[in-house]
């Protein structure tokens, strides 16, 4: 009962000292250990149920194999690039991503089922095992 209680208190008041500390700069968050989301706009609610999936699957963002999946899928981007060869807007939106977030696997994890709208079968082949329930 007493972790009940202390869960509930941490689920109703941290997002409150959350959103008061930031005022107009959060848009959403997810606390994993009382599977608690929050959001404004449809696109972050989509990042943050992201957050969401990587955590319910035992924080895969953070396995060997994923990050391997993601170095691979950067290299054959990279590659398509350099030599102007077969690569769509969604592969610089991905290669775009991934740069912007490669120290922190966990946010390339939502920012890519983000840009997809949560369609795993619209994600690149290599990433979609990591998204499947």
């Amino acid at each position: 009962m007493k972790y009940f209680i202390c869960g509930l208190l941490v689920g109703l008041i941290l997002p409150v000292l959350i959103l008061g500390a930031h005022k107009t700069q959060v848009k959403g968050f997810f606390i994993p250990y009382v599977n608690l989301c929050w959001c404004d706009e449809r696109s972050v609610c989509i990042h943050e149920i992201g957050h969401y999936i990587d955590y319910s699957k035992q924080g895969i963002s953070g396995t060997l194999k994923f990050i391997e999946a993601i170095v691979a899928l950067r290299d054959d981007i990279n590659g398509r690039v350099y030599f102007h060869i077969g690569y769509t807007i969604d592969d610089l939106r991905i290669w775009q991503i991934i740069g912007e977030n490669e120290n922190n696997m966990k946010e390339v994890y939502a920012e890519i089922y983000q840009y997809f709208d949560g369609c795993v079968p619209c994600m690149p082949k290599i990433l979609q095992e990591f998204y499947i329930k």
